[in-house]
């Protein structure tokens, strides 16, 4: 008998050791410090083992005003209708010493008052648990009834600046960031414009606009019946600039106050932002010097407009020369233009006093006393327009340079040199030599729609410059070449241009790493070639030469009458293969003799040249009785405009009739 007791007993004693058993733990923390809805509480659970945690259960203890409105959980299910809320979160496994078996966050939301709140979550297992004392862990926290106005207001894209008396408009928003879910109403925002009055207050079309708003001349208030939280209620005012010339911005401020419950943080209830309004320096007067002058207004930029934007502009008093335009005799050099955003804008005096001169400018800058011309070296945005430069015997009639050091960058729209005559008088017809027509030495930007003649040497000269764009200009009669880009020049693109009657070649490109892309220009009767790379005549096949293309050459043309086409064959040979393949634009031009420079500008074609040597080309038409002649741009790389580089011009067929 006392043999089976002590069985039995053994027997028990290996039961009780084969048991389950686990230790769980609660860890808790506030996941939403500012008590921001919604309210975010995490947990982390955790079995510290040595067996699985089965059938748990988590029971969340809500105190009366808060609501569990979302439990997340890596696995389980939660019951939120009822109190305390049950989390059925099935079986916790044992990983690992310190590692935690389950996530979950709990989501509360809270009554629009002062409060603080204590939240006791606990978790319980059918695996025994020998030590139950961190199985629960409570949490506290507090809510404010408050409310956290924010606005903010810039102008809009198509507002970047703008006239003296015209329209701006900002876009201005008031957001709420009130806590626990409380909406804001009766919300009021005032607005003030400097040097400006408030026209219109207006919503977005895609989004409803609830406010009422007055506006009273430079000032306007709205109220705002609800500021939804976490979104935002949005305005566009449109400002009229006053009518003051150097006034130079106008500024939008707002401010936010009102509610119908306590501001958290003042300190974002406020915001302005200004646009750049063009001061308008008026020239109004022919005379050297003094009030009105030229030489005046230049010195008054310099000084004014560092950051600018700053408009020169013509408007001398009727009555009109009889030649039909003012002319303007600096007695010695006019100051360099070095002010960051400026521009010199002849066509204004147009608009002034008409149209008096129909062929040019009304406006001319004659040198022949100064003999040094215009300097445009302004360092951010630039711009040149409408005038006649002359007789500046001592170097150019305008350069265009600078843009290097602006402080926040440039834009190349801003940079600009159109409607001039550079080196003839207003009405196109008399010469009036400079030195040189335009130096872009340095610049940066676009020279288009000129007439640059009879200047003693170049017609257009750089020797450096990081881009330049020359294009649908009337380039003739000078004394050197017609277009010279130096070895220093980045990346040009010539196009669109007369170029002709020069002494020397129509384009000059200097033999090294400059890139220019030459095409679709009419040139002729020029004394060199019609582009010349090197400055050396017709450019001979040269494999060291990796930054040129040499010309094709014209082997034969045949006139495919049933499709009206003609099939030029021509050799290309290739220096360097771009980085993307052979890919090409070929272009063809109509010549009225063999050794047209590329008088006429015909047709193009682009493709994937595949391999250098011998290859034809379908061109539409028929070129029976011409000349015809072509070039090859070899693409280098995708910036900037494609940048690419253009051969010279290749010899010229005729196509017999």
């Amino acid at each position: 008998m006392p043999r089976i007791l002590g069985l039995l007993a053994l027997s028990l004693l290996a039961f009780t050791a084969l048991a389950d058993s686990a230790q769980l733990e609660v860890n808790t923390a506030i996941w939403n410090p500012q008590n921001y809805y919604p309210l975010e509480v995490g947990l982390a659970i955790v079995n510290r083992g040595p067996d699985t945690a089965r059938n748990n259960v988590l029971t969340i203890e809500v105190p009366p005003g808060l609501e569990v409105v979302k439990v997340s959980a890596t696995k389980g299910e939660c019951d939120l209708t009822q109190r305390p809320v049950r989390c059925a979160i099935l079986d916790v496994e044992y990983p690992g010493l310190y590692f935690p078996a389950l996530y979950m966050s709990v989501h509360f939301r809270g009554p629009f008052a002062d409060a603080t709140y204590a939240v006791n979550f606990r978790v319980e297992s059918e695996t025994p648990d020998p030590d139950p004392s961190n199985n629960a862990k409570a949490v506290s926290f507090s809510t404010k009834l408050e409310a956290d106005l924010g606005v903010l207001v810039h102008r809009s894209p198509n507002s970047e600046r703008i006239d003296p008396g015209q329209v701006t408009e900002f876009w201005a928003f008031v957001a709420n960031g009130v806590r626990n879910n409380k909406p804001t109403t009766n919300v009021r925002v005032e607005y003030t414009a400097t040097n400006g009055v408030i026209e219109k207050i207006e919503g977005f079309p895609q989004h409803p606009f609830d406010a009422t708003c007055t506006i009273d001349g430079s000032k306007a208030s709205c109220t705002i019946p609800l500021v939804p939280f976490d979104d935002a209620v949005d305005m566009k005012v449109l400002v009229r600039a006053s009518n003051d010339r150097l006034a130079g911005a106008t500024t939008l401020s707002m401010h936010a106050s009102g509610g119908d419950v306590p501001e958290r943080d003042t300190t974002n209830d406020s915001a302005e932002h200004s646009t750049p309004v063009y001061k308008w320096i008026a020239v109004t007067t022919t005379t050297d010097s003094g009030p009105g002058s030229l030489r005046e207004a230049i010195e008054y930029a310099n000084a004014n407009c560092s950051p600018g934007p700053c408009r020169i502009v013509f408007e001398i008093p009727a009555p009109v020369p009889a030649e039909g335009w003012f002319t303007i005799t600096p007695l010695t050099e006019l100051p360099a233009i070095t002010a960051q955003r400026v521009s010199v804008e002849g066509a204004r005096q147009t608009a002034f006093t008409g149209d008096t001169n129909p062929r040019g400018p009304e406006i001319a800058i004659d040198g022949h006393i100064a003999h040094r011309g215009l300097k445009m070296l302004a360092g951010c945005e630039a711009a040149v327009e409408g005038l006649a430069l002359g007789n500046f015997d001592e170097d150019q009639g305008l350069w265009f340079g600078g843009g290097a050091n602006c402080p926040d960058g440039y834009r190349p729209d801003h940079r600009l040199v159109e409607k001039n005559h550079i080196g003839i008088d207003p009405t196109g017809t008399t010469p009036w030599p400079n030195r040189r027509g335009i130096r872009a030495d340095g610049g940066y930007g676009t020279i288009a729609n000129n007439v640059i003649a009879h200047n003693l040497f170049s017609g257009i000269w750089m020797w450096s410059s990081p881009f330049v764009a020359i294009r649908r200009n009337r380039i003739e009669d000078n004394g050197a070449s017609g277009i010279f880009i130096g070895p220093q020049t980045t990346r040009a693109i010539i196009s669109e241009n007369t170029i002709a009657n020069h002494r020397e070649m129509g384009v000059a490109v200097a033999r090294g790493k400059s890139r220019a892309e030459i095409r679709g220009n009419r040139m002729a009767n020029n004394g060199g070639l019609g582009i010349d790379w090197g400055l050396d005549g017709i450019s001979r096949v040269d494999a060291g030469d990796v930054d040129t293309s040499n010309a094709p050459v014209l082997l034969s043309a045949i006139y495919d009458s049933g499709h009206n086409q003609t099939i030029v064959t021509m050799s290309i040979k290739s220096v360097k293969l771009g980085d993307y393949g052979n890919v090409a634009y070929i272009d063809f031009y109509r010549n009225a003799t063999p050794d047209g420079d590329g008088e006429q500008p015909y047709t193009w074609t682009y493709g994937q040249v595949d391999t250098e040597g011998t290859i034809s080309v379908a061109v539409p038409g028929d070129l029976r009785g011409k000349w015809i002649n072509a070039t090859w741009t070899r693409v280098t790389d995708w910036e900037y405009y494609a940048p690419a580089v253009t051969s010279e011009l290749s010899n010229a067929i005729f196509m017999s009739p």
